[in-house]
């Protein structure tokens, strides 16, 4: 078993949380460059990818919150 000492611990859950943060963060981005094709290939109308985007966004504001 792995014995780190509090500072090692502190760095690596800054560390977690950061590496967390990048790839939402990339999430972000992703899901609007991908909207279009998103839409093509579900047959989506505007309405639809507004439903769609609001249900990724509202989880993504609610996993701010403890972030």
């Amino acid at each position: 078993m792995l014995d780190l000492s509090r500072k090692q611990t502190s760095v690596l859950g800054f560390v977690l949380l950061y590496v967390a943060f990048c790839i939402s963060y990339i999430d972000r981005a992703a899901i609007s460059l991908a909207l279009g094709q998103i839409g093509k290939d579900f047959s989506l109308q505007a309405a639809d990818l507004g439903i769609v985007i609001s249900a990724f966004f509202l989880g993504y504001a609610a996993m701010q919150v403890p972030a």
